[in-house]
């Protein structure tokens, strides 16, 4: 077998010239009606490196991307692999206050945004341009901007970061991991000698998930690295994702538990023409078996599960489609360690799990993130002795096999969404009404966990003027959308403990009972 690109090169920008070399004609990315090839994206990424060096961006400077996925962002974080400048990528989904703290902890030299963006970054009074042609004035438009210019020469520092993402905090407070070239290429390669496998020039991979995630953002990369293209999304939408499989030539789609089920139950997917897809990823949250055996079953391809978080650069685990076969398939498990990572399973007492028992699950290796960004004391709790502690309750079994059976953590996942509820509870007392409040996940088949909060209202107040729609109403202008609760309990106290702590349990089975959820 030939050698993968994540092999024979070190840097992003090294394997993507050697694509751009071989194939420069071929398609690189398939964004609403245009198609952009390796060639046409090379030209790309060098005006806009030529236009970051002309705003006086240097190695190591933070650039934003707070936007929508767009050819633009492909391009730009090209650009700034090639000059050695870092592409923070902002979740757009956030509220407003969210977003301006991550450009306050950034500290970009300028921001770049989607049209939809433009007018509160303007409002903002921060420097910024907008994607595209521009956004009727509000900004100036990045492709305007943008400089022809020669060939830039490469920095080709293997060792620094190209990306920075965000993830979320327990106390709601978002912590930036800085990922390097080094961070990729290792994840990459793993993912090439695995389920995953290698992919060539004439795959075509859908992007629908965003690319402020690791996985819209590593399958962008990943594809492109190894000749093949990117059918990418503004965003997801059902009609968007039937037409790229329908008339785009679709082999490879990663998406998200939630995804598979909302499309395996589109009776319009059975009538399309999906020959071409080879394989569907999945993962960002767990997936019930039933909704997995009728993606199965509908999709009729390979099936791959990663387990991964943004600290992991990407996938560090994972079930092949091998593993999806046969009488009794283990699909309660997360998979099997990536090639080049170690895993370990530390008991209560820090002492090494024997198989089968349970503890915190623990990897090491050279895709885990050297620390978080201006982040000493998150990065010490979370990095120790070159472990990274996933505070993920696990197990190994005799065959290596890694099953996640729990989070030694309160964050919910909620349609590949990370969320804690200590963030929720917080903009949940700023309700006039509210006097107590407790957060919890309820298990769900589309959505992983379905967000419900339990609240006791203050005295007097009439439990008929707070409801679920009047609640999420409030919370528009505070924390984003994907964090609302779609289950509200009014109740007159919350279960605790002897010592006072909550009893989410409780609150969980009361949720379950309660009548179905409103749809939302």
């Amino acid at each position: 077998m030939a050698l993968s690109p994540f092999e024979q090169f070190d840097t992003i920008d090294a394997a993507f010239a050697a694509q751009v070399q071989a194939n420069p004609q071929s398609p690189a990315v398939l964004f609403e009606d245009e198609v952009h090839s390796f060639s046409d994206l090379a030209q790309q990424r060098d005006r806009l490196a030529a236009f970051l060096l002309s705003q006086d961006v240097k190695p190591g400077d933070r650039i934003v991307w707070w936007g929508k996925n767009h050819v633009d962002y492909v391009a730009l974080v090209l650009a700034a692999a090639r000059i050695g400048a870092v592409l923070v990528v902002v979740n757009w989904r956030l509220a407003l206050r969210e977003v301006e703290a991550i450009l306050d902890d950034s500290e970009p030299r300028l921001v770049v945004v989607s049209e939809e963006f433009a007018a509160p970054l303007a409002e903002g009074g921060r420097k910024g341009w907008v994607a595209g042609e521009g956004a009727d004035g509000v900004l100036p438009s990045l492709r305007s901007a943008a400089q022809d210019a020669a060939e830039i020469a490469p920095v080709g520092d293997a060792a620094a970061p190209f990306l920075q993402l965000y993830t979320s905090g327990t106390t709601g407070v978002p912590k930036g991991v800085p990922q390097t070239h080094l961070n990729h290429m290792a994840a990459y390669r793993a993912w090439a000698d695995s389920g995953i496998g290698q992919w060539a020039p004439g795959d075509v991979c859908l992007i629908a998930l965003p690319i402020f995630h690791a996985i819209g953002a590593n399958f962008t990369l990943f594809t492109l690295l190894q000749g093949g293209a990117v059918y990418l999304l503004r965003e997801f939408s059902p009609d968007g994702a039937l037409k790229a499989l329908d008339q785009g030539g679709v082999t490879r789609m990663p998406l998200v538990p939630t995804l598979i089920d909302m499309l395996s139950r589109d009776e319009r997917v059975r009538a399309l023409d999906h020959a071409r897809l080879q394989s569907i990823i999945y993962g960002g949250s767990g997936i019930s078996l039933a909704t997995l055996q009728r993606g199965m079953t509908v999709f009729s391809c390979q099936f791959t599960q990663v387990y991964a978080a943004t600290e992991t650069t990407a996938a560090a685990v994972s079930l092949s489609p091998d593993d999806h076969l046969g009488e009794n398939p283990p699909l309660r498990a997360a998979g099997r360690v990536q090639k080049g990572l170690e895993l370990k399973v530390f008991n209560e007492r820090g002492e090494e799990a024997a198989t089968g028992e349970v503890g915190e699950i623990a990897l090491r290796g050279a895709s885990i993130m050297g620390g978080y960004w201006r982040r000493p004391a998150e990065t010490a709790k979370v990095l120790r002795d070159g472990w990274y502690m996933t505070g993920d309750a696990g197990f190994v079994d005799e065959t290596g096999l890694v099953t996640v059976v729990d989070r030694t953590r309160d964050m919910m996942i909620s349609g590949g969404e990370n969320v804690y509820p200590s963030e929720v509870e917080a903009a949940l007392l700023e309700h006039p009404d509210i006097q107590e409040t407790a957060v919890f996940g309820v298990p769900d088949a589309r959505w992983g966990s379905r967000i419900a909060a339990a609240a006791v209202l203050r005295p007097g107040v009439n439990p008929a003027t707070v409801d679920l729609a009047t609640v999420r109403t409030f919370l528009e202008s505070r924390i984003a959308r994907y964090k609302h609760p779609r289950q509200l309990m009014i109740l007159d106290q919350l279960p605790r403990t002897p010592t006072g702590k909550v009893v989410r349990g409780v609150l969980i089975e009361a949720a379950e009972r309660e009548a179905a959820p409103a749809s939302v």
